[in-house]
């Protein structure tokens, strides 16, 4: 109860739309003809929109080059509950807002329509092959990049966004080494619009696009 109070979960699909586009225009398919697989951590993933988004545009990226690459997308978030209402897939209408028409007529199935004080509420259940390219698990994030560092070079990208800001500079700067070596040279790493790296690890990393929080591990 204490971690669902202290905990801020506000996310949607495809959150920030412009950071969406550039990942399927450029980011993704540079690191599929880099690495010939894409390995994608969400860390901070609240109820799975995050990871989920990220596997509809593989999905898209999938059927228009026709190709196979091997996906696997791993979301983290610490509070159980939302991680179970990320397992179920199913969101109301309004958390969906953001989702283009074609995402959900193919990502999605309305399943019912449920009580709510001010009528009846669509409800629509992500379709079980999106399910199957996203793993969700409750865990601590800090806790879980201080026991996956010695991976070096496991995940080619990594979300980490607006987590940063609640927490103090030696944690975050703890919490960005950790993810730096857990990304192999020109893996991308994907931060928050008002979060900053600091200077010594920023100088590992090339800012992808001006003004944008996409950066790939130059090193």
């Amino acid at each position: 109860m204490l971690i669902r109070a202290l905990t801020i979960k506000v996310s949607n699909f495809f959150r920030n739309p412009l950071v969406y586009e550039l990942l399927f225009s450029s980011v993704l398919p540079q690191l599929i003809s880099e690495f010939s697989f894409l390995k994608v951590w969400s860390l901070g993933c609240a109820y799975g929109e995050e990871p989920y988004s990220i596997a509809m545009l593989i999905r898209e990226l999938l059927k228009k080059d026709k190709g196979t690459f091997d996906v696997r997308i791993t979301g983290t978030d610490i509070d159980a509950a939302a991680i179970e209402k990320g397992v179920r897939g199913e969101y109301s209408a309004d958390e969906l807002e953001e989702v283009k028409k074609k995402y959900l007529d193919s990502c999605f199935q309305k399943v019912s329509r449920q009580a709510a004080p001010d009528g009846p509420e669509e409800i629509y259940r992500i379709n079980n092959e999106i399910k199957s390219m996203v793993r969700l698990e409750c865990s601590d994030i800090v806790r879980g990049l201080e026991t996956k560092k010695k991976q070096l070079n496991s995940y080619n990208l990594i979300l980490c966004r607006n987590v940063l800001i609640y927490m103090d500079k030696a944690l975050r700067e703890d919490t960005l080494r950790n993810i730096l070596a857990l990304l192999p040279e020109k893996g991308c790493l994907v931060t928050g619009e008002s979060e900053t790296l600091p200077s010594d690890i920023r100088s590992e990393f090339l800012q992808v696009f001006p003004g944008m929080k996409i950066y790939k591990k130059s090193r």
